[in-house]
């Protein structure tokens, strides 16, 4: 069974409570027969301060979603050109 667990706070290298509650828990449900995974919304890329068992899978929402909004960006400047040629500006 899947099991998703989310700190969408400070994560990478932050050694706080809900950091290290997150760890224990993820050990605790990994034992349990869980497979577990981590969500997080952290501006740095890197790993976490406390251990995590080695088969869980992290996923950065915040870096996800930069790279999903640069990319949007540049699917719209390659398909309508630049922004400036799309609106008038001046007289």
């Amino acid at each position: 069974m899947n099991l998703l667990l989310a700190d969408l706070h400070k994560f990478v290298g932050y050694s706080g409570g809900i950091e290290h509650v997150l760890s224990r828990m993820a050990f605790a449900m990994k034992e349990k027969g869980y497979h577990v995974s981590v969500v997080m919304a952290d501006e740095k890329e890197g790993s976490s301060f406390y251990p995590f068992p080695e088969d869980c899978h992290f996923y950065n929402l915040f870096l996800f979603s930069k790279i999903f909004f640069q990319n949007l960006l540049h699917i719209y400047r390659c398909e309508a050109g630049p922004l400036q040629s799309r609106f008038k500006f001046g007289k």
